[in-house]
């Protein structure tokens, strides 16, 4: 690969709990060993069940990037086919121009594999804690990891067991805590 080195994965996640939601990828890219670079494609993948070198099984999308060497980039993939707690890994090709039509010196390895989570603020479940659930979202305001301003949003599945008679049940077994980010916002029309 002629030292095309693999994107790093800072973050991935989806805006909801099935295979139509979302993909959100954060992702460096150091090149600066292939000098004659002009841009980068990107090509992310569903991984393949590999606990220790996950390679692509399924192509989910690329973005094109002008330069040799990325830094906090951002790729999104409309229904992705993924959900939390699925795989995903990333390869690099570099070409000689910057609008990705002429390969330059070849296609990285597989990045190491990372776990997609649910984006930070989205209800997914109906459960009473953990990823996905009211509480969760609320934390995750409270700390800052659903930056300000900060919309709550609701993205459960009709499948969720607290579905019935068109209405979804949350019942928490302890009392929520109380939201006190400012700019915070609880959007239950979602």
């Amino acid at each position: 690969n002629n030292l095309q080195n693999f994107p790093t994965v800072d973050s991935a996640y989806v805006n909801g709990t099935t295979g139509s939601a979302d993909l959100t990828v954060q992702f460096d890219v150091d090149s600066l060993n292939v000098g004659t670079t002009g841009s980068l494609r990107v090509e992310v993948f569903k991984a393949d069940t590999s606990v220790t070198n996950p390679e692509g099984l399924t192509f989910l999308g690329f973005q094109c990037y002008a330069g040799n060497s990325l830094s906090n980039s951002t790729q999104t993939i409309t229904a992705a086919g993924v959900v939390p707690g699925n795989k995903i890994v990333l390869t690099a090709t570099s070409y000689t121009d910057t609008t990705c039509t002429t390969i330059n010196d070849g296609t990285s390895e597989f990045s190491p594999g990372a776990i997609v989570g649910l984006k930070p603020g989205i209800v997914g479940y109906t459960n009473n804690s953990g990823a996905g659930s009211l509480a969760q979202a609320i934390a995750d305001a409270n700390s800052g990891a659903c930056t300000a301003p900060c919309t709550i949003t609701f993205n459960i599945p009709l499948a969720d067991p607290g579905f019935s008679g068109g209405v979804f049940t949350i019942t928490p077994l302890t009392g929520l805590s109380a939201i006190e980010a400012s700019d915070t916002k609880l959007d239950a029309t979602t």
